[in-house]
């Protein structure tokens, strides 16, 4: 009698179980992406539709650089101008090879004038700035890192930034972190039934090669060792249900001579892509970068979830948002890891767009410049807490439940 009650307690956990892992899958595959605050109240954001890309003025600046253009013609339209950067925290080239507008770039700030920018990615002096205002010149600030990362200005300083170049799609002329774009209607964000008719086909024939080669679960190749948002702590919780091998670091080693993100994919099938913090459309190369083109679904944690959504293919990633406790993640994975056909939906997008990583700054920065100058585009003015405050930028995150 007692064997027969505890065979059905046992069957009855296992049914809820595998209920309660196929609502979350149908609830993660058609749940989508628009979001009900999209711009979360930044009132100079708030004329983008929710159905745009949010970057979508980006998808013009790249018919500036020759790589990406149909007609690779030079669009000069006013004389040259001058764009000072002062190379202390530069993460891009600076040269008009291979841009269709032209400018000179120097190291120098002299003889700067009306319609010449200087750019800089830290503090600057006091009277090199009120030399180039009474120039007529324009400076900028520029920055790749999360505002609480980022080089901070002082009140007086900030207030003289005409330009901020950062990765917030507010920004005139942002940094470009790799970035998906579909290849039909470029500037608009998929649609539901878009959506659902993608998810509705089977494929399995966009797995990676080397799917069947016995793979583990899940990878981590840590990187910033002062994370603001206590991603460690996520890792350590995931760990202890289902096993996370770190790489980097204090962590493991790839193999001598192999190329560490391949040689990742080759052996797992998700990828930690979690940054080190919380802060609005702080998505980095991590996920596009890294799992996108490794070949492996990247579990994300960082930005808001609205945000992951309106930038990120459809169901191309796993948010940790999604879920409640370490537990139900593990379950999804696990399931995830039995069944080809679900997990193949998470390269579905492939057919439907591209990953780019070379955006040239340089190119667009130019051709801005050009157009600002001819009268085509205005310089829009914004508060430096639009792009440095962390307290209005950032957030914590609670720890999810093991349970």
């Amino acid at each position: 009698m007692n064997r027969s009650r505890s065979s059905l307690f046992f069957t009855c956990w296992a049914i809820a179980n595998l209920f309660i892992l196929v609502v979350l899958r149908f609830s993660i595959k058609y749940h989508w992406f628009i979001s009900s605050d999209f711009s979360h109240g930044n009132k100079n954001f708030s004329n983008v539709s929710r159905d745009q890309y949010p970057y979508h003025h980006v998808i013009e600046q790249l018919e500036w650089i020759s790589a990406f253009a149909q007609n690779e013609s030079d669009l000069s339209i006013v004389q040259p101008p001058k764009i000072y950067y002062d190379r202390r925290l530069l993460y891009h080239v600076t040269e008009s090879y291979g841009c269709r507008y032209k400018c000179n770039f120097t190291d120098h700030l002299q003889d700067f004038r009306v319609g010449d920018i200087a750019v800089f990615s830290a503090s600057f002096r006091n009277e090199d700035a009120e030399r180039l205002k009474r120039n007529g010149a324009l400076i900028a600030f520029e920055s790749v890192e999360s505002p609480v990362h980022m080089r901070q200005l002082t009140e007086i300083q900030g207030g003289q930034v005409d330009m901020f170049i950062t990765y917030m799609p507010w920004s005139q002329v942002p940094y470009m972190y790799p970035m998906f774009l579909r290849k039909t209607n470029r500037g608009m964000r998929f649609t539901n039934s878009e959506v659902s008719a993608i998810l509705a086909k089977n494929s399995t024939h966009l797995l990676p090669s080397h799917h069947r080669n016995g793979k583990k679960l899940i990878a981590w190749l840590a990187s910033n060792g002062s994370p603001r948002n206590k991603r460690e702590r996520f890792v350590h919780l995931i760990s202890r249900i289902i096993p996370v091998d770190v790489y980097g670091g204090r962590g493991k080693r790839t193999p001598p001579g192999r190329d560490a993100l391949q040689w990742i994919s080759e052996n797992y099938k998700f990828y930690l892509a979690f940054e080190n913090s919380n802060c609005k459309y702080y998505i980095t190369e991590k996920v596009a970068g890294n799992a996108y083109r490794n070949g492996m679904v990247p579990i994300v944690l960082g930005a808001y979830k609205e945000e992951y959504e309106s930038v990120l293919p459809p169901h191309s990633f796993i948010n940790m948002d999604d879920f409640n406790s370490i537990s139900k993640l593990a379950g999804y994975l696990q399931y995830l890891d039995r069944n080809d056909t679900a997990y193949a939906e998470y390269f579905a997008w492939k057919e439907y767009g591209e990953i780019y990583i070379e955006k040239r700054l340089d190119c667009r920065l130019c051709g801005f410049m050009h157009r600002l100058n001819a009268g085509l585009v205005k310089l829009t003015k914004y508060s430096p807490s639009q792009f440095m405050d962390p307290r209005s930028l950032c957030f914590q995150r609670q720890l999810p439940s093991l349970v």
